[in-house]
């Protein structure tokens, strides 16, 4: 980044070179943050995957499966936790808080843990102010014991119908 440049096209047709200076080491940041989602990326897929509605203690939410694919990581991949946001708060089914989510076997091909995205809050203030409801923050683990943040989002066409099912749940609630 030290050396990092913009070419400027110009409307006479040339083009300048005008060099980076990032004061607060924002570009820094994102070339660091990018540079770590594509190492993973190239480690393995993680996505979630048949999100549907479903009754949960009498109200709807969204269940689904958490999957890990083996791309070019050889090793023990793991998810220790993933974060709610505003709307959602994130359950995995068959694991009980504090313990590992989800782990890919060295020499397995995929693994898939049953989730489900509950109602987080209902009040209309904090809805209002949601930014980004659909990125769920991941623990991820690539075997060397280091957690480093993967930012898991849901398949776009299922933003509305989860947004549909929470406050459907908020109702049934009282909230």
């Amino acid at each position: 980044l030290d050396d990092a440049v913009v070419l400027l096209g110009l409307d006479d047709g040339t083009v300048r070179e005008v060099p980076v200076i990032d004061r607060w080491h924002l570009a820094r940041r994102l070339y660091l943050e990018d540079c770590q989602r594509q190492f993973i990326d190239r480690q393995v897929t993680i996505e979630w995957v048949d999100l549907h509605e479903e009754q949960y203690e009498d109200r709807p939410v969204t269940a689904g499966e958490l999957r890990l694919t083996r791309r070019d990581g050889t090793g023990t991949i793991s998810i220790e936790s993933v974060s709610g946001t505003i709307p959602y708060d994130f359950e995995a089914v068959d694991t009980e808080p504090g313990q590992t989510v989800i782990t890919l076997d060295a020499g397995a091909a995929s693994a898939s843990v049953p989730i489900r995205f509950v109602e987080g809050r209902c009040d209309p203030h904090a809805l209002a102010e949601v930014k980004q409801p659909h990125k769920f923050v991941a623990q991820v683990d690539l075997g060397d014991g280091v957690l480093v943040p993967y930012i898991i989002v849901p398949p776009e066409d299922m933003f509305v119908p989860m947004r549909l099912t929470a406050d459907a749940a908020c109702v049934a609630t009282g909230q």
